[in-house]
């Protein structure tokens, strides 16, 4: 899969069951997965996340970041807080 993360943008708190392989083309991101500090990805940069960790990412450069994440699996993503709680969707007020 190919990403495009612009600059100042965050990717919120998720988990995936499957262990994915991302690659870093352009831009500067600070990535984060649980236990582990945050770490500093750039162009050439890999991380391997496996399956079921807590990860988020920001966008901090003044370009988008871009890369190829590599799932083994059909992707699934499910949205959390930071504690790992899974996010349900905000129900409407409109009639």
């Amino acid at each position: 899969m190919y990403a495009k993360v612009n600059p100042g943008a965050w990717v919120n708190w998720h988990w995936h069951s499957n262990p994915q392989t991302m690659y870093v083309v352009s831009g500067v991101m600070n990535y984060e997965v649980k236990p582990n500090p945050a770490v500093r990805l750039t162009a050439g940069s890999y991380l391997v996340v496996p399956g079921h960790a807590l990860h988020n990412g920001t966008c901090i450069s003044r370009e988008p970041c871009t890369f190829f994440i590599e799932n083994p699996l059909p992707n699934d993503k499910h949205m959390t807080d930071q504690d790992g709680k899974a996010l349900t969707p905000k129900k409407s007020n409109s009639r």
